[in-house]
């Protein structure tokens, strides 16, 4: 395996062994070093991390101990089937609060860096605070030649696009404590420097009650939004960009930082965009985007004010891959909350199916993937489908299997872990298993079939009766099989009946064998065997010609003289076996033995064995006795009456030629004269007793047996 494979299949084990003792791991912190841990070739591995990253705080997942499994099921399955349910909502709000709260994560990670790169223009000073850290970065950014200046422009101050008090941008500090996501600092610092000025004294009060409320993912209410709405609407809109004017000089023009705090507090032309002097980068947008959603019920919206998480997957959707770049589009549909599309996109890319497998796993665990009720098609290739009110539901069981055939004949350990996590969330609610499970279990009886791997999945047959613990056993609970008899019926005896369809008898017998059917494994050999004993032709003339293949008859009689001889040894197994199986396949191997001796040549010996077995009358002089033979011939078992005719053929052959040889004698005398007799009645038997089956053989058989009477008569 890659050894990018090797790191994330590590967390997968993990889980699972953490399921199995019923506790849990952080699933998506354990993916996020997994993912650092290596220097991945793909363009776009950085930002396979950040969404690592970004699911973390969005899903506020716990470091330690993670979150328990489908924690987020209810909030997610009524965000498609009842999207105006609170728990939908509540779940909706924690994607736009926690993406937008790592947007600012990553944009103060971002500044601190474009200070530290320039020392000596920042001016930062020991031991800095989060003011210092702004107001350096405003220095890089603003101050140029001992002056303020907005970029783009040849107007020095003062700058009317600015709003100075002590001649520092008041306004420019704020929006960059707000974007980074501290609010708590940006109202002491307003609190502290700003009120006393008493420049826009009502701003402090906005400021305060838009942290909070944004904090829930809620928005200003009320007064407050009125207040914002109309200052924006009458001093500010045309500063804030909107139509592509932003005045930076001129006596009417106001400073486009407050121009975008408001406009972003109050959720104003949201259609708009802010002032391109602030929102530089993609992420920028990204958070705009995120602060103006609002999610509450549709009936308490306000018609101007509707803009939510659907109307942001949209306008992402609409943009594409080719707008947000290779790599950051898979993040941006993340932060939309198209967690089945983005992992659908992610599959599609080169070399990208090994992180989207494990997204997919990673939010499936948590409950934020939707997937159809029934699993799909096999065979298959596509991922993502239409489902219920029309959103994209993703093949969940294809997606997984989609990676894990690449390396389950070589590691059916690790494969049976990933195939434990298509069963996340069914079953659950004390639901009876569905679709899921029965796939798991499919799954399962492949890598068993494939691998050939009995042994160690399965467990091995001792020779005291025992089984020791496969691996399959091991994970069995996590795939609803809670019994030894569970996996019996679900697994072993599914996947020992399939190797017999596919003609793998071997495989079959074996796989009965451990799932305790000793009398399929039985019928099994019998009918084999019995196929092994037809498989010949015959001239009727003599024993000699034999077309079947030695080494394959070999191995399955000596198979089928193991499995006997093992079941004889042990009662509690022998029991289980009704005694006319154990009859017929015995009669079969002393069947297939008197064949090879009459291969041999041996016919004395083929006929003393044959006259064990009961089968053929011996005598011509009891005729009910050879009647009743002929009545018995019906309870044998299929695989040896369907064989009837060539050991009849052979019985009749054999006796001829002892005839033979004895009538070519040198000496006559008493002794030979009485054999003769007895191998003619013996003939004469075997041509009575086939004239009772009339019909049963074919014409063949009756030429041939007819031949020989004569020529013994």
């Amino acid at each position: 395996m890659h050894p990018k494979m090797v790191h994330y299949a590590s967390v997968i084990t993990a889980l699972m062994n953490a399921r199995l003792s019923s506790s849990t791991i952080p699933i998506l912190h354990s993916f996020w070093q997994a993912s650092k841990s290596l220097n991945s070739s793909v363009s776009y591995n950085r930002y396979i991390q950040d969404s690592w990253d970004l699911l973390k705080c969005m899903l506020e997942e716990s470091p330690t101990t993670g979150h328990p499994a489908a924690i987020f099921a209810q909030g997610y399955t009524p965000y498609t089937e009842e999207p105006e349910s609170n728990a939908a909502i509540e779940f909706r709000k924690k994607i736009v609060v926690g993406g937008r709260k790592w947007l600012q994560v990553q944009f103060w990670k971002w500044l601190v860096n474009e200070v530290q790169k320039k020392p000596r223009e920042a001016e930062l000073g020991g031991a800095p605070t989060s003011h210092d850290w702004v107001k350096a970065y405003l220095r890089i950014k603003f101050f140029k030649y001992d002056r303020w200046d907005i970029p783009g422009t040849t107007d020095l101050y003062p700058i009317p696009g600015f709003d100075f008090k002590a001649g520092y941008p008041v306004w420019a500090h704020i929006w960059y404590l707000i974007r980074s996501g501290q609010g708590k600092e940006a109202i002491e610092w307003w609190d502290k420097y700003i009120v006393p000025t008493r420049l826009d004294p009502e701003f402090g009060s906005f400021l305060r009650a838009w942290i909070d409320s944004s904090n829930r993912g809620a928005s200003l209410s009320g007064p407050y939004r009125d207040q914002i709405v109309k200052e924006y609407q009458s001093k500010l809109r045309s500063t804030s960009g909107v139509g592509g004017i932003v005045p930076v000089g001129g006596r009417g023009g106001s400073d486009i930082f407050k121009a975008a705090l408001y406009k972003v507090m109050g959720r104003c032309d949201m259609k708009k965009a802010v002032a391109g002097g602030i929102i530089e980068a993609t992420e920028d947008w990204l958070w705009v985007q995120l602060s103006y959603c609002l999610e509450i019920s549709q009936g308490a919206l306000i018609g101007s004010e509707t803009y939510g998480l659907q109307d942001f997957s949209e306008t992402v959707r609409k943009y594409g891959n080719q707008q947000f770049g290779e790599g950051r589009y898979f993040l941006v549909l993340l932060l939309a909350g198209e967690f089945e599309l983005a992992v659908a996109w992610l599959a599609m890319q080169s070399g990208g199916l090994i992180e989207a497998v494990h997204f997919g796993i990673a939010l499936k665990w948590y409950g934020c993937l939707k997937v159809p009720h029934v699993p799909g098609r096999l065979g298959a290739s596509n991922l993502l489908v239409e489902g219920r009110e029309g959103k994209g539901e993703i093949y969940y069981g294809r997606l997984i299997w989609s990676y894990v055939r690449g390396f389950w004949r070589s590691n059916p350990t690790i494969a049976l872990a990933y195939v434990t996590c298509i069963v996340f969330g069914d079953g659950a609610d004390n639901e009876a298993p569905g679709g899921y499970t029965e796939l798991s279990w499919y799954r399962i009886r492949e890598i068993v079939l494939g691998t050939k791997e009995f042994d160690l999945l399965l467990g091995e047959l001792k020779r005291d009766g025992s089984i020791t613990k496969g691996e399959v056993a091991k994970i069995a609970t996590l795939v609803h099989l809670d019994t030894d008899a569970s996996i019996e019926e679900k697994i072993i005896s599914p996947a020992a009946a399939e190797a017999d369809r596919n003609g793998n008898f071997k495989d079959s017998v074996r796989l009965y064998n451990l799932a305790g059917e000793y009398e399929t494994v039985v019928k099994i050999l019998s009918q084999r065997l019995g196929e092994a004993l037809g498989l010949r032709e015959y001239s009727g003339e003599g024993g000699d010609e034999n077309v079947l293949e030695k080494e394959p008859r070999e191995n399955i009689i000596q198979l089928a003289e193991d499995v006997v001889s093992f079941y004889n040894q042990y009662q509690h197994i022998y029991s289980k076996i009704p005694p006319a199986s154990l009859k017929t396949i015995t009669t079969i191997l002393g069947l297939l033995k008197f064949m090879e001796l009459y291969q041999g040549q041996h016919f004395e010996q083929a006929l003393l064995l044959l006259d064990t077995f009961n089968l053929i009358p011996t005598s011509d002089t009891d005729i009910p006795l050879i009647r009743s033979m002929a009545e018995d011939f019906k309870l044998l078992d299929e695989s040896i009456r369907r064989n009837f005719g060539d050991i009849l053929v052979a019985a009749m052959t054999a006796t001829f030629r002892l005839w033979e040889a004895t009538r070519g004698a040198r000496f006559s005398d008493s002794g030979r004269i009485s054999k003769l007799e007895e191998l003619q009645k013996r003939g004469r038997a075997i041509m009575v007793y086939a004239g009772q089956l009339r019909y049963r053989f074919s014409a063949e058989v009756y030429s041939v047996l007819n031949r020989l009477d004569v020529y013994m008569s």
